[in-house]
């Protein structure tokens, strides 16, 4: 049994901009930043926005959703 979503990794290709938008618009809370990343929280969860600057051309990306542990049955 899944007990939540533990944290996302959004793939993007203009990390200001897309920082900008969650913090400003969606009311993220900036927990960190380096100068390809950065952490944000949404309630419990972390968000963390991955600078890729193959984002745009369909090529690959990094984007994810990580579950918590399993509660044993």
């Amino acid at each position: 049994m899944t007990l939540g979503v533990n944290h996302i990794t959004l793939a993007v290709s203009d990390l200001m901009r897309s920082l900008r938008f969650y913090v400003d618009v969606i009311g993220c809370g900036q927990v960190a930043i380096w100068e390809r990343g950065s952490y944000l929280r949404a309630g419990d969860m972390w968000l963390c926005l991955s600078l890729d600057a193959l984002v745009t051309s369909g090529v690959r990306d990094y984007t994810h959703v990580a579950f918590p542990s399993m509660r044993p049955a």
